[in-house]
C-alpha cells in the first residue's frame, strides 16, 4: 500500500522506494529559515524603491498644509527611505538582521498616521 492514513488523520505515513517516514517527524512543508526570511525582506525593500521614485518628489506637497513637526518628520521619513535600504544592502552579509532596518521608516510613518500629526 502506497499510503496509510491513521483513522484520526493525526498522522500520515508515506512509503516511497521502500523507506517509511512520518510527516509528523519530518514535516511536509519546509520551515523557512531566518536567512530565507531576511532575503525575502530585502527583496521586498528593493521592490518598494520603485514606487518611492514616484512618491518621494510628490512628498513635498505635504507642505501645502501648515508646517508642523509631523509634516517635517513625514517628509524626511519618506525622503530618506533609501538610506536604510542601502545600509541593509551593505551589511546584510555580515549582519543579516540589518535588513530589518527599513522597518524604522515604516514605523515612524505609521506612528504619524495613527497620531494624526
Amino acid at each position: 500500500m502506497l499510503r496509510q492514513l491513521a483513522p484520526a488523520f493525526e498522522h500520515v505515513i508515506v512509503q516511497l522506494n521502500g523507506t517509511t517516514r512520518s510527516t509528523q517527524q519530518t514535516g511536509m512543508v519546509e520551515k523557512p529559515t531566518m536567512s530565507r526570511i531576511y532575503k525575502a525582506l530585502f527583496v521586498l525593500w528593493l521592490l518598494l524603491l520603485l514606487p518611492w521614485i514616484v512618491i518621494a518628489p510628490l512628498s513635498a506637497m505635504m507642505f501645502d498644509a501648515p508646517p508642523t513637526i509631523g509634516v517635517y518628520v513625514g517628509f524626511w521619513t519618506i525622503l530618506t527611505y533609501p538610506v536604510p535600504v542601502v545600509i541593509a544592502a551593505l551589511l546584510r552579509k555580515k549582519a543579516p538582521a540589518s535588513v530589518l532596518l527599513p522597518f524604522l521608516n515604516l514605523a515612524v510613518f505609521g506612528i504619524l498616521a495613527v497620531t494624526g500629526k
